[in-house]
């Protein structure tokens, strides 16, 4: 008898330590899954972050792009200023320099019109004088 009380006792213990290990068991499986639910949430969260991130760095490398194109485009229109600005220089010379021939041929031109007055003033001076020569050849050779 006391052996059936030893083995029964020897169960019980081997019962309890059946059921603190499936105890256990079961809360390593439980400890399991959640690892395995949180492994999976943490994957899918480094999924997501990696394609924002590639999101991110197409976007940034879009606006590269657009700034690139902007300071050119910038570049280009202050080359176009710069160059307008000499060009307005350069006619503003250029006007200058027409306004000196201008008054050197409006001068000319004046000079020219006196001395085709002056010429024009002999010329009706010396018309006159033959005019009068020729009167005074008619009056007196036609009469004789």
């Amino acid at each position: 008898m006391y052996e059936a009380i030893e083995l029964d006792r020897g169960k019980r213990l081997i019962e309890s330590d059946l059921a603190a290990a499936q105890s256990s068991y079961a809360g390593l499986k439980e400890a399991h899954l959640k690892s395995e639910i949180a492994r999976s949430t943490v994957e899918e969260d480094e999924k997501k972050a990696h394609e924002d991130l590639e999101v991110e760095q197409a976007r940034s490398r879009g606006l590269s792009d657009n700034i690139d194109h902007l300071k050119k485009a910038l570049r280009e229109k202050e080359d176009a200023i710069v160059q307008s600005s000499k060009l307005i220089e350069d006619l503003r010379v250029n006007k200058t320099e027409l306004a000196c021939s201008y008054k050197k041929i409006e001068k000319a031109n004046n000079d020219l019109v006196g001395e085709n007055m002056t010429l024009e003033e002999k010329i009706h001076g010396k018309s006159s004088t033959l005019f009068m020569f020729s009167l005074f050849l008619r009056c007196n050779f036609s009469v004789a």
